[in-house]
């Protein structure tokens, strides 16, 4: 009689044992199932402000993001919403841009006479100390725009975006070879900018010695690289891409870039829109590629798209009971030496007196990136990257890339109405 409550009970354990495994990890954080989506954002310039309505929506319905992956303007929401933000944040955030002073790389002071001549380049050419020209190549060096970027990003500080809030990759185009660039560790920002160098507009940027433009000239829609970074996850691609102009729409030169790419990317983002197992399209194609107004409606039409295809989202959620694990944040290696390039003589001793602390201890993130921000605060730098000899070593070296603004350097200013305090054009020499 005993052994037989012994197997009785035995027998009960067996049965409640997966509810009590189930409980245990409910209780530590871990979700059952493959757990979450991965969001694949376009870009389109503005139109792509049409991306927060969307995280608003899969935010308002529960659904989890496993990552995302991001092209130009979707690689810049996509970045913001990997660090946290939410899409009320996003949105408050795109109301408070103005379009005008971030495209403009120089701050407008003025003083008690307006604003001072010289401040608005109409064209500038950069030269070595040779006077061989050296750029510029492109119109914008986007320092306003990647100021304000830095101030939203402070709150996630990370080398490997996977250790973000939610896991997340920027896509850029090696304007040398062609090939699509996936960034996912690094300088946060920096990707981004590299994801929106949008060619003629933006001038190409450098990382890790790839001279780098709009990912959107060969992933428009990064289907297969979130699918090769998130194995497994169904894949939301929201889809903002310009549907092309007749020849009375083409009125700019920004026109003329967005139907360039337009042009360019329509078969590639044909062939990548098979690949996802959910398509959302926002109303918003025929949108300018970079609107000053209408912004309130392109985000309202996001939302509008995403709950129409909410029945296709929930079909595609994984219903498997498997449990998969949430991976560990990965500690950060130890630095074994600090690499400075770029700088010379009393700077960079300089420098690599401020970095020797670090060397033989992990990586402190937050550090590293104080001190790149303090470097891109002079007036003389024009970028500066921070990246990892060996990102997956336990012990790596460090690398602080500093590239200076060029020594010599013509720019013609002036202003285009004769209402204007200052009715003339100045040559500005910069030596």
């Amino acid at each position: 009689m005993i052994k037989k409550k012994k197997w009785i009970r035995f027998f009960l354990f067996i049965l409640i044992l997966p509810a009590l495994i189930l409980s245990r990890a409910e209780a530590e954080g871990v979700n059952p199932g493959k757990e979450g989506v991965v969001l694949v954002l376009s870009g389109g310039g503005t139109r792509g402000f049409a991306h927060v309505g969307v995280i608003q929506v899969l935010e308002k319905e529960g659904i989890p993001l496993a990552g995302i992956v991001g092209t130009s303007m979707g690689s810049i929401v996509g970045g913001l919403a990997a660090c946290g933000y939410s899409g009320e944040e996003l949105e408050d955030i795109i109301r408070e841009i103005d379009l005008r002073e971030l495209l403009n790389d120089r701050s407008e002071t003025a003083g008690q006479g307006g604003i001072t001549p010289g401040e608005k380049s109409l064209m500038r050419l950069e030269f070595d100390r040779s006077w061989r020209i050296t750029g510029p190549l492109g119109g914008l060096e986007g320092r306003n725009l990647m100021e304000r970027l830095y101030m939203l990003t402070r709150r996630a500080s990370v080398y490997s975006f996977q250790d973000l809030p939610i896991p997340f990759a920027a896509v850029a185009t090696d304007i040398e070879t062609g090939e699509a660039v996936v960034l996912n560790s690094g300088d946060l920002v920096s990707a981004m900018r590299a994801s929106i160098s949008i060619p003629a507009l933006f001038e190409p940027w450098e990382i890790r010695g790839r001279l780098l433009v709009d990912g959107g000239l060969v992933a428009n829609v990064p289907v297969s690289q979130a699918k090769e970074l998130f194995p497994g996850h169904p894949v939301i691609v929201v889809d903002v891409t310009s549907r092309g102009k007749t020849r009375e729409q083409i009125r700019t030169v920004l026109d003329v870039i967005d139907q360039m790419i337009t042009v360019m990317t329509d078969q590639n983002v044909e062939e990548a829109l098979k690949e996802a197992d959910v398509v959302i399209k926002p109303d918003v194609g025929t949108e300018a590629m970079l609107s000053t107004r209408g912004w309130d409606e392109i985000i309202a039409r996001g939302r509008y798209a995403t709950q129409a295809s909410m029945t296709s989202i929930r079909a595609v959620m994984p219903k498997t009971t498997e449990r998969i694990e949430k991976g560990k944040v990965k500690a950060l290696p130890v630095i074994t030496d600090v690499r400075i390039e770029g700088l010379e003589g009393y700077e960079k001793e300089r420098l690599l007196e401020i970095c020797r602390e670090w060397k033989q201890k992990p990586m402190n993130a937050a550090e590293v990136d104080r001190v790149c921000r303090n470097l891109r605060e002079r007036e003389n730098i024009k970028f500066v990257e921070c990246f990892l000899e060996d990102p997956n070593a336990e012990e790596t070296a460090i690398n602080l890339v500093v590239r200076k603004k060029p020594p010599r350097e013509i720019s013609v200013s002036g202003y285009a109405s004769n209402l204007d305090p200052y009715r003339r054009l100045y040559v500005d020499l910069a030596n």
